[in-house]
């Protein structure tokens, strides 16, 4: 479709929403998808990487238009199952505090009094939560009403005289504001915890209920995956329980090749936990004994109704890569006129297809292959997409075979005549590297196992309600670890969680002011954090609290030790 002047105005205007001039160039993806969103665009992950490639510096506004050109405007649909990812009851509704925390902490961030403006715009019965099918108009009357005020401001930008120019600072301005840089206080407080011995040292061959066999058992696949900001997301699922039961819940992490993460870090396998929360998000337990192989165990009764189970990995040691190895496996070679995959990226395909199959049965179901689509291209697989999917591929019983997997992905390398970018898009997405590497993906097995009446494991999604795992990981902080207060603060506490296999160090900020401490850990041994350096600031909004280091040792067969030093930051 050829681009109207229409289009190429709105363009314009919403480019200088955040550009001075035209002649400036977008220098990062992060400012692509913000010019993006202003002209009514909101590309998935996927679509945004075939215009932003690894090897892209800059792009001009010409070339930005092109690109939002080939890009579907943001319709109610794309909002209300963005909304969806959140809603992990699926009643329709989010409440209040979901809302807030969302759009104050996620994205390009509100604050807390332009998030209530819309909250009492938009909750007129006053019920403390939203139908985000109307919320989700208001959004896009909203956008109308700022693509029309950029054109507005681009109006009047055309038909001024004189341009606003701003003075360059002074070196006596720049000197002056090197006293505003952050200064910490000196009077640092300080927590330690004494030397713990190496975990595979311990008797950790946990106990196993007599007569498990005779247990019912649900089993599900999952696996862990990085976001673009370095978050983790997973599958999550929900249990229902007929009656009320003694439970047995095992998470664990499994390794599908020589040589890929969980093999990398040999006696020290990645951490794979589980929160167990109830209907209304609230926390129930957590899993917190552990074997030598890195399984994960919870052991309790449950009454009987519907609970949320959300896999959980610190990210100590599921880490993303710093950069791409050097060399580039070969995804297809053409022979005469056709295009052949490669054995090793069939291989790779195999592989993806053995962990998107979460129930084992050697084929993907119509979810299955949705939730590999999701993950790879943020869509889910209408009706039509399936239709597609059987004619033309190998089926058994309505699901998807390995074979026809391999085929669908070689009708892509057809399509494409042998370019391999949206192939690499895919195997990136999944956690492979350019040497067909699994290094930025965590494969798990969760197993229920039910001692009265029968337990249903289903898997709800994947990737959402990261925002309800984080408040369960503040909250049982608090709930079970130590507390100290911070030096000279009235309002702000240090919530230290430990066990035999990790520490968690939580900020809880009680006051009406936002607050920066740095935890300094860099005195402790033998211990890696989430974070990027054991030294790091971390910034607490008020009336709030934020995980300031996860910790766990560096190696399960030495020795570790963790000394903390709090200081704030003014």
């Amino acid at each position: 479709m050829k681009m109207d002047a229409d289009f190429k105005y709105e363009c314009k205007a919403a480019y200088l929403v955040t550009f001075e001039d035209v002649s400036n160039v977008i220098t990062s993806k992060d400012q692509l998808l913000e010019v993006m969103q202003q002209v009514g665009r909101n590309p998935t992950m996927k679509a945004l990487s075939k215009f932003w490639k690894s090897d892209t510096e800059s792009m001009s506004f010409d070339e930005f238009c092109r690109a939002a050109h080939q890009i579907p405007q943001t319709t109610e649909g794309d909002i209300i199952k963005a909304f969806r990812k959140i809603d992990i009851n699926g009643d329709g509704y989010i409440t209040n505090s979901e809302l807030k925390k969302m759009l104050t902490t996620r994205g390009e961030k509100m604050t807390t009094e332009e998030v209530q403006a819309i909250i009492d715009e938009v909750d007129e019965n006053k019920d403390g939560k939203l139908d985000y099918k109307e919320f989700s108009k208001m959004l896009l009357s909203t956008q109308a009403e700022y693509q029309e005020l950029a054109k507005k401001k681009l109006e009047q930008k055309l038909h001024k005289q004189k341009p606003t120019v701003t003075p360059r600072a002074s070196k006596a301005t720049h000197s002056k504001a090197a006293e505003n840089l952050p200064k910490l206080s000196q009077s640092p407080s300080s927590c330690s915890l004494k030397e713990k011995s190496p975990v595979t040292g311990k008797d950790v061959k946990l106990p196993r209920p007599k007569h498990l066999k005779e247990w019912k058992l649900s089993r599900s696949k999952g696996e862990f995956f990085f976001e673009e900001d370095g978050s983790i997301v997973s599958h999550h699922y929900q249990l229902d329980l007929r009656e009320d039961s003694d439970v047995w819940i095992t998470v664990e992490p499994y390794s599908i090749k020589p040589g890929d993460l969980n093999s990398i870090h040999g006696d020290s396998p990645v951490d794979t936990a589980l929160y167990i929360l109830r209907k209304d998000k609230s926390i129930v337990s957590f899993t917190e004994q552990r074997d030598a192989r890195g399984r994960y165990v919870f052991r309790g009764d449950l009454k009987k109704g519907k609970y949320f189970l959300i896999p959980f990995s610190t990210g100590c040691r599921f880490q993303k890569r710093d950069s791409e190895p050097s060399g580039e496996t070969k995804l297809v070679r053409k022979k005469d006129d056709n295009y052949l995959l490669s054995k090793a990226f069939k291989e790779a395909l195999h592989e993806i297809f053995d962990v998107c199959d979460l129930d084992g049965n050697g084929l993907l179901s119509r979810a299955e292959f949705t939730w590999f689509n999701q993950r790879t291209s943020g869509e889910d697989v209408g009706d039509v997409e399936w239709g597609v999917v059987e004619e033309n591929v190998n089926m058994q019983d309505g699901e998807l075979t390995k074979k026809g997997f391999i085929e669908l992905n070689q009708m892509e390398a057809d399509d494409n005549e042998g370019d391999v970018e949206d192939l690499w898009v895919t195997l990136n997405f999944m956690g492979y590297n350019k040497l067909l590497e699994l290094d930025e993906a965590c494969p798990f097995t969760l197993e229920v196992y039910v001692k009265e009446g029968e337990g249903k494991l289903t898997v709800t999604g994947l990737g959402c309600g990261e925002e309800v795992l984080q408040d369960a990981l503040t909250s049982s902080t608090i709930d079970k670890g130590e507390c100290t207060k911070i030096r000279h603060m009235k309002d702000l506490f240090l919530h230290t969680y430990t066990n035999d296999y990790r520490v968690c160090l939580v900020i809880e900020n009680k006051s009406r002011t936002e607050v920066k401490v740095k935890l300094d850990c860099s005195k402790s041994t033998n211990v890696v954090s989430h974070r990027s350096s054991l030294s790091e600031t971390v910034t607490v909004s008020p009336k709030s609290s934020e995980v300031g280091h996860h910790l766990m040792p560096d190696s399960d067969s030495v020795s570790w030790s963790v000394q903390c030093q709090t200081s704030i930051v003014k």
